[in-house]
């Protein structure tokens, strides 16, 4: 079945706080994207309805960025949740019943929102199910993690998120110019005053350095936390698909708290200290040399690209101890990190038997010189 046919012929709009619920005819279940079959899939009777699919390919130049005022809402329903803040773009086929974050359901819609619509999604290929097992088996293998906390994990406390990025290419031109450093010994003094000294000599290089930068990835949201992200890395953006609203069915996505503009300020950032650093190497393919003195590197970018896209992740939460702590796995790669709690106990016990078996290995080593002592007299 066609997904034209589907919302054509097969669907039901049911509309609810301005949400659009798309529904299954023949059961009147939800519709929802199944990350395993990349397909619609009704969640009750498991009928599966396929959609166009085609690969983002040429990014966007960065002209159009200032100028692009497209709404989300539109397409989508923006909620803000008012117990933690976070704001969240929600499928018309999803009603936000409970935030991602801190699980409150408290959410209320928004009846604005500036900012872009979204050029690509990464889609989930890693469905609930399989990401609630490789979150056991993490946490599992994780030895100071609560026993407790450990047998308190469920399926449910994952939920679906996709998480905003720009995506940016640029081609670079450099112009450099500093000083580099080759040591060598000298003798100098005599008698007892006579030493190896280390001297530097040094020499001056110039010149122009040309480069390409592809699919620099900077982060767009606050509610998950850059260095989160950057441990869910890599994320394969060269993947991402042209953006379809059918991908965000069964899930959530953020809206950006940092705008694009923003976001390439940080790409420059990126390309800047990387570019020195591809410079230095060159060059030690050129030159034999030890340290780097001063040097100025001067880059101007041209021929910009960006692209806005989700990227898939779920979000675990759950509380221990009047503590929440929230994991996160990576929906396209399966890769795991997060915060979990701190067992003491096990510490302690750890600490406990280290010194133990030092105080061991102490009394070996004294008392047992003084028993061979013995044993020849």
């Amino acid at each position: 079945m066609n997904i034209d046919d589907l919302n054509q012929d097969t669907t039901e709009a049911l509309s609810d706080q301005d949400i659009t619920i798309a529904k299954c005819v023949s059961c009147g279940a939800n519709i929802q994207f199944d990350p395993s079959s990349q397909m619609l899939k009704c969640e009750y009777c498991g009928a599966e309805v396929d959609f166009d699919k085609s690969r983002s390919t040429e990014n966007i130049s960065i002209e159009n960025l200032a100028r692009n005022h497209a709404q989300w809402d539109n397409d989508t329903s923006v909620y803000k949740c008012d117990n933690c803040g976070a704001v969240e773009i929600v499928s018309k086929t999803e009603i936000a019943k409970e935030c991602s974050y801190c699980h409150s359901t408290s959410v209320v819609s928004l009846d604005s929102l500036s900012g872009v619509k979204p050029d690509s999604v990464l889609p989930f290929i890693i469905d609930k199910k399989t990401a609630s097992q490789r979150v056991e088996n993490w946490i599992k293998r994780k030895f100071f993690a609560p026993k407790k906390f450990k047998n308190s994990f469920s399926p449910e406390q994952l939920r679906g998120v996709y998480n905003p990025a720009f995506v940016f290419d640029s081609n670079t031109f450099s112009s450099y110019k500093g000083s580099l450093g080759k040591h060598y010994t000298v003798v100098v003094g005599s008698g007892k005053n006579r030493r190896t000294e280390v001297r530097t000599r040094w020499f001056r290089v110039s010149g122009p350095h040309y480069d390409r930068y592809d699919n620099i990835v900077i982060h767009a949201s606050n509610q998950v936390e850059q260095h989160v992200m950057n441990k869910l890395s890599p994320f394969n953006v060269e993947q991402a698909q042209n953006y379809n609203d059918n991908y965000l069915h069964g899930f959530r996505a953020n809206h950006y708290h940092k705008d694009g503009l923003s976001c390439w300020e940080d790409a420059k950032d990126i390309i800047y200290t990387e570019t020195k650093k591809r410079i230095i190497r060159s060059l030690h393919r050129m030159y034999d040399f030890d340290v780097v003195g001063k040097f100025h590197v001067d880059t101007q970018c041209y021929n910009i690209g960006y692209n806005y896209v989700l990227l898939p992740i779920y979000v675990g939460h759950c509380s221990y101890n009047q503590n929440d702590y929230n994991y996160f796995v990576n929906g396209f790669s399966g890769k795991i990190t997060g915060k979990l709690p701190f067992d003491t106990g096990k510490l302690f016990f750890l600490i406990g038997l280290g010194v133990a078996v030092i105080a061991g290995i102490w009394g070996l080593f004294n008392i047992l010189p003084i028993m061979l002592g013995m044993g020849t007299k």
